[in-house]
């Protein structure tokens, strides 16, 4: 018997509205998936007591819970979908026929959850599974120049469920979308096209509570954080000085404050398919430049991560698709 193939198989989401009651996937909502490690994760105790020696004698069950990484290409109907449960708001705008898309603003809030049904050989089946109560732990946004936008998603919930027959998966049609689609990438206020790669992860950092029974009873978020890594081509000295020597000549004792944007869309009028990251405020943390023995160019490799100041939101995500509902 020839071995089950890894691209043989399909991953569907659908949002739970009950923690504890898994859904079946929404039409649309399947991903065309670059990678994925969903698996139910169990906790074991050894049996090491007394009177047996130097063996292991038995194993208990501690705690079991379901867990993995989906990633994928940005297409803008399932990234939504994945952002919005991350952050947990969703002011929607519905698409006007020949005027505008489908039109998502994406905030922080309370986070969604999800049943994620993951089917391994589905014509057979070999195996179809439910997790459920899935929460987005981290997501990672990544461009990188002459290559499609890609997302993935750090998952935690409860456990998996066997089911008894698959779901025929529905795809989203849009393409995804390039580093180069109409982009317009913003440092600090000003734009640039001097950023080759970018990296956005947004964390809950989740508390997982058992209390009286195996599997988790309660997910909590606990800080939300995001942090940013872009490469920028080293042209002068501006964005050095100002990361470590507050734009003047000597070290200061503060860190220097700045804006991180990506803008990038294609199509035209309800056609329009975009994605729009915004961090209004963030902290520069380093802007290293080091040189080498080769002749290439010097790519400042920079860190920084987002901060919440006034009324501004930590992270405002515009997501223009053809999903033409509410996410949350």
């Amino acid at each position: 018997m020839p071995p089950k193939l890894k691209t043989n198989g399909y991953i569907g989401v659908g949002k739970q509205a009950v923690f504890g009651t898994p859904v079946a996937p929404t039409a649309g909502l399947f991903l065309k998936y670059l990678s994925e490690s969903l698996v139910n994760e169990q906790d074991d105790i050894k049996g090491t007591e007394g009177g047996f020696g130097r063996y292991i004698i038995e194993a208990y069950k501690a705690n079991h819970r379901a867990g993995g990484e989906v990633s994928g290409y940005l297409r803008p109907d399932v990234f939504g979908f994945f952002a919005a449960l991350c952050l947990g708001a969703d002011t929607f705008a519905a698409k006007v026929p020949g005027a505008s898309p489908s039109i998502h603003t994406l905030t922080p809030g309370t986070p969604g959850f999800m049943t994620v049904e993951r089917g391994i050989d589905p014509a057979t089946p070999t195996i179809v599974e439910r997790f459920q109560d899935m929460h987005v732990g981290d997501l990672t946004i990544e461009g990188e120049q002459s290559n499609p936008l890609k997302f993935s998603a750090s998952l935690v919930g409860t456990k998996g469920h066997v089911e008894a027959a698959a779901t025929a998966p529905t795809y989203e049609s849009n393409n995804p979308i390039m580093f180069f689609d109409y982009p317009t990438y913003t440092l600090d206020g000003g734009a640039t096209v001097e950023i080759s790669k970018f990296s956005i992860k947004i964390s809950n950092n989740f508390d997982l509570w058992y209390g009286p029974t195996m599997t988790p009873s309660e997910i909590i978020e606990k800080l939300l954080t995001v942090e940013l890594n872009f490469t920028l081509k080293f042209l002068d000295a501006t964005h050095y000085k100002k990361v470590y020597y507050g734009a003047g000549t000597d070290v200061v004792y503060t860190i220097a404050d700045g804006s991180f944007r990506v803008l990038a869309q294609y199509g035209a009028l309800d056609g329009i398919r975009a994605v729009d990251l915004y961090i209004k405020h963030i902290k520069h943390k380093g802007a290293p430049v080091n040189l080498a023995g080769d002749a290439g160019p010097i790519m400042q490799e920079c860190v920084g991560y987002g901060v919440k100041v006034g009324a501004d939101n930590l992270i405002d995500i515009v997501v223009k698709n053809s999903f033409d509902s509410d996410y949350i």
